[in-house]
């Protein structure tokens, strides 16, 4: 299991330095690395961080972010969890299948519309096995994954929720980051017309 590693913040270790209270040097020099070394920011516009419910079966969430590795050190993404305000458990990522290849179809999820997606706009591939964020790299895509829980019904369409991201490398360290999940829910069909007859004539009414 991951375990989260809180790091000291160094602006309050440098106060506290300045303050005249002796601390270990080697101390902040590891806090400041530790501190710069992932950090995670959403991009793109609001539509493009998302849920979808589709009224039925799994919901869809495509999250749009960057990663920037500050560090000098090779990092390895492991997993990722993704806290919402409503109870799910078993968010994950779509993953390739094994000895497959990678095309348009490997990540698309139909909920949002479209059979494809770009692959090399996915960081899903990040989190594989042998994959690498290599020093001062910036990459910049799509995390795109599913859950099992359906969305309760106060979440209205285009509704904008608070929702924090956290990602585990293969040292279990953890980074997060907030995020605004926009709501997305199918368009409510219109109301049946019921024909009835009223007298020699039939009209039409909007069923119940």
């Amino acid at each position: 299991m991951c375990k989260k590693v809180t790091v000291p913040d160094p602006n309050l270790l440098e106060q506290l330095r300045n303050g005249g209270i002796p601390l270990d040097e080697d101390l902040l020099k590891d806090t400041k690395s530790a501190s710069r070394t992932l950090e995670i920011s959403q991009t793109g516009r609001d539509w493009e961080t998302a849920v979808y419910d589709p009224g039925y079966g799994e919901p869809g969430f495509r999250l749009r972010i960057a990663l920037e590795n500050h560090s000098d050190e090779v990092l390895r993404l492991r997993t990722c969890r993704l806290k919402i305000p409503w109870d799910e458990r078993n968010f994950r990522l779509l993953e390739a299948p094994h000895g497959t290849e990678i095309t348009e179809r490997t990540f698309a999820l139909p909920v949002f519309g479209s059979p494809w997606l770009d692959p090399n706009a996915v960081l899903n591939i990040y989190f594989a096995r042998g994959s690498r964020v290599y020093p001062h790299d910036r990459l910049e895509g799509l995390l795109v994954g599913k859950g099992t829980e359906p969305l309760p019904w106060e979440f209205t369409n285009r509704q904008i929720v608070q929702a924090q991201l956290s990602l585990y490398d293969a040292e279990s360290r953890s980074y997060s980051v907030e995020l605004k999940l926009m709501v997305r829910r199918p368009k409510p069909k219109p109301p049946e017309k019921i024909l009835r007859r009223t007298g020699d004539q039939i009209v039409a009414r909007k069923g119940d």
